[in-house]
């Protein structure tokens, strides 16, 4: 795997570094080392270099550190493009000590524009004993579930795949007065959207455990964002997956937002995954 790991020496940034740390990385694998200058002698910006090598160095991956000049998210961004990146891994509201940048704001628009996957890292709290997977059935979601199990977790990480239904009382209330055959069939509609969600989850996480993974099913009732913030506090994960999109507004809820609000709001890191031009 090729990784771009983006740092300006911060704990947020550090993170970054630390969470790739637990991974199953080997000499097959490529990390670039970016931090980008803006001003001064780039004194700040070996110094990030040189903390984020010590932490990666026993991972036995093959390190490239760079120093680019420019604005950070666009020169992530291009470097991504132009080093052929599988994923992108940046911190989480870091700053340099001149205050080069606020990478919180650096990590949004990078989640935004990639083209590739994008972890946004926080300080790890459980050592990746679990990890969260939003699962909604559109092919953005399927293609991170599918992703993810390509991707080098520790072998101790466990999924908790988790599908989240609205409520059916949130859509009634678009309505001004809906009828009781109207109601009924809503009602039973969510009955149907359980079960294939419950029968969707189940075959993934039978593949999952096939392969030699621990993996768990659950359907939640609510707002998407919310619940999988929820689950995640509930079980301490130092992981949140989701696609970049989702199902469209008719059919549940855009993941678009939803992956936006968890990044935005999550107490763990967050991978964001899109599919990759050509996958």
């Amino acid at each position: 795997m090729r990784i771009l790991y983006a740092t300006d020496g911060s704990p947020g940034a550090r993170a970054g570094a630390e969470f790739l740390a637990q991974l199953r990385l080997a000499a097959t694998d490529t990390i670039t080392l970016l931090t980008t200058l803006l001003t001064g002698d780039g004194g700040e910006g070996r110094t990030a270099l040189a903390q984020a090598e010590a932490i990666l160095a026993p991972t036995g991956a093959h390190l490239e550190p760079v120093a680019h000049r420019g604005h950070p998210a666009e020169t992530i961004l291009a470097l991504a493009e132009q080093s052929g990146a599988e994923l992108i891994v940046v911190g989480w509201k870091g700053t340099s000590m001149r205050e080069r940048f606020t990478l919180g704001s650096v990590a949004e628009r990078v989640v935004r524009h990639a083209r590739t996957p994008v972890l946004v890292a926080r300080p790890l709290r459980n050592r990746l004993a679990a990890a969260v997977v939003g699962y909604d059935r559109s092919e953005e979601a399927t293609y991170a579930v599918e992703w993810l199990q390509r991707f080098p977790l520790p072998e101790r990480t466990e999924l908790a795949l988790v599908a989240v239904l609205p409520e059916i009382e949130r859509l009634v209330s678009q309505w001004q007065a809906p009828s009781t055959i109207y109601l009924a069939e809503l009602a039973e509609q969510a009955k149907r959207d359980r079960a294939a969600a419950e029968r969707h989850l189940a075959e993934y996480v039978t593949r999952i455990t096939a392969a030699g993974r621990r993996a768990t099913a659950l359907v939640r009732i609510g707002d998407a964002a919310s619940e999988l913030l929820a689950v995640a506090e509930e079980r301490r994960a130092d992981l949140i997956v989701v696609g970049s999109q989702g199902l469209s507004a008719v059919e549940r809820f855009l993941m678009g937002s939803v992956s936006e609000n968890v990044v935005r709001h999550a107490a763990c890191s967050v991978l964001v995954v899109r599919a990759t031009p050509g996958a």
